[in-house]
C-alpha cells in the first residue's frame, strides 16, 4: 500500500484501542481522553500531511546505485571523532 494509506490503516488499527480508552475513562480521567484525541490528531492529520508531502510513493532509492558485487562491509563507514565504536559497559553496582 502507499504510505498515506498505510498511515490511515495504522490509525484504524489503533483507533479500536483508543475508543476503549475513551469509553473507560470518559468521566473519570479526562487526561486520558485528551491524550487519545491528541494522538488521533497527530496521526490522522499531522503525520498524514507529513507523509503526503515527503513520502508520496514510499522511500526513494538511488537510481544510479552501485554494483552489489563491488560492495565491501564497512567500506563507506565514517568513524566519528574520538574513535567511535561502542561505549564501554557501565561500572558494576555498589557492594
Amino acid at each position: 500500500s502507499m504510505p498515506v494509506s498505510h498511515v490511515s490503516e495504522a490509525w484504524q488499527s489503533a483507533e479500536f484501542y483508543g475508543n476503549k480508552i475513551l469509553m473507560e475513562h470518559k468521566a473519570a480521567n479526562p487526561e486520558h481522553v485528551a491524550w487519545v484525541r491528541a494522538f488521533k490528531e497527530l496521526v490522522s492529520i499531522d503525520l498524514k500531511a507529513y507523509v503526503k508531502e515527503h513520502h508520496i510513493t514510499g522511500p526513494t532509492w538511488n537510481p544510479k546505485g552501485g554494483d552489489l558485487k563491488a560492495w565491501k562491509p564497512g567500506a563507506n563507514v565514517t568513524i566519528a571523532p574520538g574513535g567511535g565504536g561502542v561505549p564501554p559497559p557501565p561500572p558494576p553496582p555498589p557492594p
